[in-house]
């Protein structure tokens, strides 16, 4: 399903997923904030009965691999998981962050009139 950005939130809070993070709340304290991609699994429920939500992209792998082993490759070889978060945190800070302010402008440029704002 498509979630434009102002809907990521509220679209999460509505499937009781885990929110991301904390960031500031600009009031001195913190606010849960709420990312994609995310999945909900209906094969798999939560203590409350409902569909299993995972949300960010390592875990959601990690969760694959562990409830659907042998239906498609392996996404998290054994014994590769810290590597993995490693090299993860290096590319975010080494590549994604310093490269934030010529990677959004060309994002916004092709964003739907609903997620602009």
């Amino acid at each position: 399903m498509w979630v434009e950005y102002p809907d990521i939130e509220p679209t999460l809070r509505a499937l009781r997923a885990a929110p991301t993070g904390v960031v500031p709340d600009f009031k001195g304290g913190e606010r849960p904030f709420y990312t994609v991609p995310a999945i909900t699994d209906p094969n798999t429920l939560n203590e409350e009965g409902k569909p299993t939500v995972v949300v960010e992209s390592s875990k959601i792998a990690a969760y694959l691999d562990k409830y659907y082993p042998g239906v498609g490759p392996v996404l998290v070889p054994s014994g590769t998981k810290g590597f993995q978060a490693v090299f993860e945190d290096y590319i975010l800070k080494t590549f994604i962050y310093p490269c934030r302010e010529i990677i959004i402008p060309s994002f916004y440029e092709n964003l739907t009139e609903g997620s602009k704002p």
